[in-house]
């Protein structure tokens, strides 16, 4: 869903497996910001919508974001040929139920009594799995109760175009599936609303920004770390597997502590437990890449594109005399790392 409902089917496997994390989340005083991956994933999903309406891209977008596109457009073409009936694209869709779940849903066919769900997964990380899938049968749960549908079968589809063994991927289910489905899904959003502080650490710690201060993460996780400063012979082959299981997941637990430190230090002004934060200066970065392309012209200046617009240091090492055109349309990046305060 492409909106950000507290219960959208993006966190489902959160929300349905630890009620508490969503309290933990709201109540958390530290900004957790989109990732690159998601915005990256916003982007594909609108040129994706363009392209089924018909939409010719520029030359200047990301080829290959447009070449995944059209192909997932030919996979939706196949479906609508194949089943007929009508399809939606993109459809906002509100659980009748419970207004706060709602959500955007990338593709709806509905031939007859048959329902197909579609999901289009633009990350190229883990394989993402249809079969009991939370966030499907979120989508199809909603997607029924807001259209007042009443399908006796359920597909449900991912397009996923990079990462392990690309392609589509479908499950189909009986109906029933869905209702008991939404059954567990009213209980666990009540359990929400209620106030439940019950947490419980698993895959879906990997996307909550409230495991930096949540026990039960800590508890799974830390004591092996922490053995890890023994040796790994320490370790047993179960507990190493556990570990690289969890890695995902440990990994965004420790930047989301080193973002909570960062925000914490830049609050207060004040050092944090022996750390300070400390500006430097990266690499450098296009303002507004449209502004550049009009001033630097593919036909006039083909030397500066491959496949995109090269960046600004590139630019300026093939072409130093276009400094005056470019000075002010570019950046240099600011980040902020930890440093451990040295002891006097």
């Amino acid at each position: 869903m492409g909106e950000h409902s507290q219960f959208g089917g993006s966190k489902a496997a959160q929300w349905l497996n630890c009620p508490g994390s969503v309290v933990n989340q709201s109540l958390l005083d530290y900004a957790d910001d989109r990732s690159p991956e998601a915005a990256e994933g916003t982007k594909a999903h609108q040129v994706a919508e363009l392209l089924y309406e018909g939409w010719t891209p520029p030359a200047t977008l990301d080829p290959d974001m447009v070449a995944h596109g059209q192909r997932y457009v030919r996979g939706l073409r196949a479906i609508e040929a194949l089943r007929g009936g009508v399809s939606w694209v993109e459809k906002r869709v509100v659980d009748p139920n419970n207004k706060a779940v709602y959500g955007t849903v990338d593709f709806i066919n509905l031939s007859g009594r048959q329902l197909l769900i579609a999901d289009y997964k633009y990350g190229e990380g883990d394989r993402v799995e249809v079969k009991v899938n939370p966030q499907l049968l979120t989508y199809s749960t909603v997607a029924i109760r807001d259209m007042a549908l009443k399908p006796r079968t359920v597909t449900m589809a991912i397009y996923q175009p990079r990462g392990q063994n690309p392609g589509w991927r479908h499950w189909t289910v009986n109906a029933d599936i869905i209702y008991e489905y939404g059954h567990r899904m009213d209980l666990a959003i009540k359990a929400v609303e209620d106030g439940s502080v019950e947490t419980k650490a698993g895959p879906w710690c990997r996307y909550c920004s409230a495991k930096v201060k949540c026990r039960a993460f800590k508890e799974k996780h830390l004591d092996l770390i922490q053995r890890m400063k023994d040796g790994i012979h320490t370790l047993s082959t179960d507990e190493i597997g556990s570990i690289l299981q969890s890695k995902p997941s440990i990994k965004k637990w420790l930047d989301a502590i080193d973002a909570y430190v960062k925000q914490t230090i830049n609050l207060t002004r004040q050092p944090f437990h022996g750390f300070t934060a400390v500006q430097r200066v990266g690499r450098y970065e296009w303002l507004d890449a449209e502004h550049v392309q009009d001033a630097l012209p593919l036909e006039q200046y083909p030397e500066l594109y491959k496949r995109d617009l090269k960046t600004p240091k590139q630019v300026l090492e093939l072409r130093p005399d276009l400094y005056d055109i470019i000075d002010q349309l570019y950046r240099q990046l600011r980040y902020t790392t930890l440093v451990k305060i040295k002891e006097e």
